[in-house]
């Protein structure tokens, strides 16, 4: 599959996922997400001991097992500060949304393919697979269309609205800076959808251009009405 549409692939998933699991505020919380798709999580090295019999941890902070059908995450929370760990997490939920290939590891349980960059947070991904899995999680945790209505596009501003790691923070203001130069927001309908939830919290705040152009179409109605009225009041 051509890289462009592996990446339409990744940024409409994370679009689909938030639909399907209703999310309507900042931050996207990665763990309920986790939850609703019935991804169990376990946090290392407490949780060790779910791992299969004989079954090594692979040399990553976080990584992705299928056991017995049944997804589940585990995750060296210890060893990383909780923006990372929110950011891990939603990497590995695009390696499994994506269905990234997998390979044995012991009977009943399968392992991606790729291991040694999860979690790595954009770090030079070693893999195409690692590098959709962060167009995934960017794009889940912070889907740009909010950002836009919310008025959020300094790396500063994202990083603390949608609880990324700094160079996440800052790779989204850099790609929200080039939507706008576009005005690319809200031109398919997956995106249109995932605006109407979080709709309630952008009508707070200073409308942007997609919304005044929304309440320039609502008025309308109303100006016509109130001209008939006094058409017919003062004829």
């Amino acid at each position: 599959m051509p890289a462009y549409q592996q990446y339409q692939k990744a940024r409409d998933a994370a679009w689909k996922t938030l639909i399907a699991c209703r999310v309507s505020s900042l931050p996207v919380d990665a763990k309920a997400i986790a939850g609703k798709l019935n991804i169990a999580l376990h946090s290392l090295p407490e949780d060790a001991p779910l791992l299969p019999d004989g079954l090594k941890a692979p040399n990553a902070l976080c990584f992705s097992l299928r056991i017995a059908g049944k997804w589940h995450i585990f995750i060296q929370e210890r060893q990383m500060d909780d923006q990372h760990v929110h950011f891990a997490i939603a990497h590995e939920i695009g390696h499994i949304i994506l269905s990234h290939a997998l390979r044995p590891v012991s009977p009943g349980v399968r392992s991606l393919l790729s291991q040694e960059n999860a979690g790595d947070i954009i770090d030079d991904p070693l893999s195409p697979e690692d590098y959709f899995a962060d167009i995934f999680a960017v794009r889940l945790l912070a889907p740009a269309c909010v950002l836009h209505a919310m008025q959020l596009f300094s790396p500063q501003q994202i990083m603390l609205s949608c609880f990324l790691p700094p160079k996440a923070a800052k790779i989204r203001a850099e790609r929200m800076h080039l939507l706008s130069e576009r005005k690319a927001f809200l031109t398919h309908p997956l995106e249109r959808q995932v605006y109407a939830l979080f709709l309630p919290d952008a009508q707070n705040l200073s409308p942007v251009p997609c919304q005044k152009r929304r309440r320039l179409l609502y008025l309308i109605p109303a100006l016509a009405a109130a001209a008939i009225l006094i058409f017919f009041l003062f004829r």
